[in-house]
């Protein structure tokens, strides 16, 4: 039987301690919902209407310039951080292409950059490459002041 995702050891230590102690108790909800039968679409991560970019600790952001913001760029910015080939998603807004993905489901690194830096790639998501210590973000609902593209930022969390 295949482990099931918990997006808590994941995103854990990236958080603010308050922030990852609320996850860890929504995710205990979430089980002891799946264990008695009960369909679950509780929305995890991340935190209630926490913005992608205010839900991670910030000690540990390096931001993507727009300059920077193509797939070629963050992927190799991500490998020399100690990136997989592959990585989880989490789509938190709608593609426009009409392609879905399961929450936490893995998907080669390089494929989730390029889907989600690619023309028109307006998504708010995270990816998710090394449990607990790397992961890769945009909001897409959060503008640069001067109109520019949407921000983005890699979070690393070194040993």
């Amino acid at each position: 039987m295949r482990e099931e995702f918990n997006v808590a050891h994941w995103v854990g230590p990236l958080i603010p301690d308050g922030a990852s102690r609320e996850l860890r108790l929504k995710m205990r909800d979430y089980k002891r919902l799946r264990e008695h039968g009960q369909r679950v679409d509780l929305e995890l991560f991340p935190l209630g209407s926490t913005r992608v970019s205010e839900a991670f600790d910030r000690r540990f952001e390096h931001a993507i310039h727009p300059t920077e913001a193509d797939p070629d760029f963050v992927h190799e910015a991500l490998t020399k951080r100690g990136a997989p080939k592959t990585c989880r998603i989490l789509q938190l807004s709608e593609p426009d292409d009409g392609s879905e993905f399961e929450y936490g489901e893995a998907l080669p690194l390089r494929k989730a950059l390029e889907l989600a830096l690619g023309p028109g790639a307006d998504l708010s998501l995270v990816l998710l490459c090394v449990r607990g210590r790397l992961a890769y973000w945009q909001d897409g609902h959060y503008h640069w002041e001067d109109g520019e593209r949407h921000p983005r930022a890699i979070v690393h969390r070194p040993f």
